[in-house]
């Protein structure tokens, strides 16, 4: 099935429901403008397989556009709204674009091709598909730059939109028709498109817009809406969590203290009922009514999961990749377990390829989710996927004994030293990052004196005139629960915030281009140093 097929089910099926809370627009009314918006584009000359873009910020009109040209057969190309716009230029060349759509606060800029806003068509026009789109046509088109560098353009079909979708959220978290989403992540990212518009749409759901990425407005979205459903990164979940607790404590310090005790016992069925009543201020502030609360682009420390878990939170992770329509596995949602992504959803498959004494070997993956392949890229396609069509992630990772997926790591993050054992820096920086001394730290392997060590850049919370031997201490005493091949042997102190892609992952190569610049400080300063 098509968008368009779909989309015409969906609106017969809950015609008269609430879509996009915020304008008041039904399933019926989004069917009528996404229709209008679709006859637009063709009394305008375009045709299916022509690629338009879309540049803006999550919104009602975004959506409506989207499935303008998805249903004319289109293509979309997902625009980040972060792109400068010689960057914007490019990519849009780079595809063949025909036309751009943009919100306000994007139109002055010259795009070198036709242009239109996003609110432009509202006046109803009858419209009729050519033709019945194949589910294995293109439908949209992500550019990832990824935290190597290496910069392609993923091709997702109809197929792995609707089906990671509907699995997602229909099978797997059982979406109903009183549920109420949060689209907060940014649909420039397909994880943020597929948790935020497309799972809800294709469900019945009534959906929120999030755009402010500050806690207060979170949490005044998550109390003033009757929110069920919040995908979301790690980051911003830590992040929801600390300024929760950091809240209450500034309203009454003896609650805080009684929730920080609470929160460190490990739940039990019947702890779980006597200490209900201690995690209410939680409750409150970060919504009476969620569900669901989903974690994905990232590892979540364990120490967040159990929080949330024993404040009477779900808090479930998944694993997915641009180039699998973001949801390829999920948590269970029965019985979720801690740094773990579960299993993947119907229709997809996992194997680990290669795996060490440990289990621990390269994830690959084949299915329904998977992309068509990187655009008009062959080269990168035959490095991608093995002879029988397993898409090599370059993520590394085991299978426990209930067939549950672990990720340790990305394959190229691998720290080998000279004795030959791997080190996985995703399993050290959460470990490290636990000292209150650490604001933020990327571990990688550095040659020094002809030895591969294990080296960390670290932001410390506060730039002091002894920060560097405060921090050397912490690692020294952090360090003595290791083995000796796991610790960090030499560091640098950044005073700036890590550099990181869009999607909040730390660029690695940048780091270290940075380290060999100079730019952060590997010896203690003096007095005299640290005030320049």
């Amino acid at each position: 099935m098509d968008f368009y097929l779909l989309a015409q089910e969906i609106t017969a099926k809950y015609s008269d429901k609430i879509c996009f809370a915020e304008r008041n627009l039904s399933y019926k009314d989004v069917w009528r403008l996404m229709q209008a918006r679709a006859a637009f584009l063709k009394t305008h000359g375009f045709k299916a397989g022509d690629v338009v873009g879309i540049l803006s910020r999550n919104s009602a009109d975004w959506c409506l556009t989207f499935g303008a040209i998805l249903a004319l057969g289109a293509v979309v190309l997902v625009m980040d709204v972060n792109w400068s716009l010689r960057e914007s230029r490019e990519i849009l060349k780079k595809v063949k674009a025909k036309a751009v759509y943009v919100s306000p606060e994007f139109s002055a800029a010259d795009y070198s091709l036709t242009k239109h806003l996003l609110n432009s068509v509202d006046v109803e026009q009858p419209f009729l598909p050519d033709i019945q789109q194949k589910p294995d046509t293109i439908a949209a088109l992500f550019y990832t730059s990824g935290s190597a560098g290496q910069p392609k353009i993923v091709a997702l079909t109809h197929a792995n939109l609707i089906h990671t979708a509907l699995v997602f959220y229909r099978e797997h978290l059982n979406i109903n028709l009183s549920d109420t989403i949060l689209a907060f992540l940014p649909f420039y990212h397909v994880y943020g498109l597929v948790t935020g518009f497309l799972g809800g749409y294709f469900n019945g759901a009534a959906i929120i817009f999030q755009n402010s990425p500050k806690s207060g407005d979170i949490i005044e979205s998550l109390t003033k809406y009757p929110i069920t459903i919040f995908a979301a990164t790690p980051q911003i979940f830590e992040f929801l969590f600390e300024s929760v607790l950091k809240k209450i404590k500034a309203q009454a310090r003896l609650k805080y203290f009684i929730i920080i005790s609470a929160l460190h016992i490990p739940k039990t069925p019947i702890l779980s009922g006597l200490l209900a009543g201690f995690f209410q201020p939680i409750r409150l502030l970060l919504g009476k009514k969620v569900r669901f609360f989903i974690s994905g682009g990232a590892p979540l420390k364990p120490k967040y999961f159990y929080y949330y878990e024993r404040a009477g939170f779900k808090l479930l992770e998944g694993y997915g990749l641009t180039e699998t329509a973001a949801g390829f596995c999920g948590n269970s949602v029965e019985k979720p377990k801690p740094a773990c992504v579960g299993k993947p959803f119907r229709g997809n498959f996992v194997k680990i390829h290669r795996p060490d004494t440990n289990g621990v070997g390269e994830i690959y993956l084949k299915g329904a989710s998977v992309m068509a392949g990187y655009y008009h890229n062959p080269q990168a396609n035959k490095e991608a996927f093995d002879p029988e069509s397993w898409f090599a992630t370059g993520d590394l990772g085991f299978l426990d004994k209930d067939d549950d997926l672990h990720i340790t790591g990305r394959k190229k993050n691998v720290i080998v030293l000279d004795s030959g054992k791997n080190i996985y820096p995703e399993e050290l920086e959460p470990y490290y990052a636990t000292s209150k001394l650490i604001k933020e730290l990327a571990v990688l392997g550095r040659r020094i004196a002809g030895r591969e060590m294990v080296f960390a850049v670290i932001v410390p919370v506060v730039r002091l005139e002894n920060c560097y031997q405060r921090v050397a201490e912490e690692l020294a005493r952090k360090s003595r629960r290791l083995s000796v091949h796991k610790k960090i042997k030499k560091f640098a102190l950044s005073y700036e915030p890590l550099p990181r892609t869009s999607s909040g992952k730390i660029r690695l190569n940048e780091v270290s281009q940075n380290l060999d610049a100079g730019k952060y400080q590997t010896a203690k300063l003096s007095r005299r140093q640290l005030c320049l």
